[in-house]
């Protein structure tokens, strides 16, 4: 977000890891503000997304997006099946150790890279920051397949409270197409 909305650059030399597509246009904001991606770890692998092709027919505005961005990271090293299971540094972040993981994303016994960085983004998911909303006395719902909580609300957007109004991830992930 500091990158995208503000051109700040939180480090010079990145490591972004995560889950899923979201982590390419973090990688293309973070490049556009002048900082160097040493690489991006995906904790799944191209096979497991195979069980995902039903869904992902008929998604060729995503797959063009997809493209268009991973066009702009050529060169940046993408490593499969891996997280981050450690971050060192005394003061500030110096490097970050990552490991392979199985299905469940549980680190193995494999060995571990270590990658000299100086600032680390992560993308697992997503979590909708309700907090604003909930102080408000807005009527909250639980969605299991999201497991998070959204603000509830009607067809014009309008909230449990009169004159609140909602709008955004705060409503339900959109992106999960």
């Amino acid at each position: 977000s500091l990158a995208r909305t503000q051109w700040v650059k939180p480090g010079t030399r990145f490591l972004i890891a995560g889950a899923g597509p979201f982590a390419m246009p973090v990688a293309e904001q973070v490049l556009r503000a002048g900082a160097t991606i040493v690489a991006m770890v995906e904790a799944t692998r191209p096979i497991e997304w195979v069980r995902h092709a039903g869904a992902m027919w008929g998604q060729w505005p995503r797959f063009r997006e997809a493209f268009a961005y991973r066009r702009k990271l050529v060169g940046i090293p993408v490593l499969y099946g891996r997280k981050i299971v450690r971050a060192i540094g005394e003061r500030s972040l110096e490097a970050v150790e990552i490991a392979p993981v199985d299905r469940e994303w549980r680190a193995g016994s494999g060995a571990l890279e270590r990658f000299t960085v100086d600032a680390v983004a992560t993308a697992y998911g997503f979590l909708p920051n309700v907090e604003v909303a909930d102080g408000c006395g807005c009527t909250l719902r639980w969605d299991d397949a999201g497991e998070a909580w959204f603000v509830a609300h009607d067809a014009h957007m309008a909230t449990s409270v009169a004159g609140i109004y909602a709008a955004g991830e705060i409503t339900g992930i959109a992106g999960s197409a």
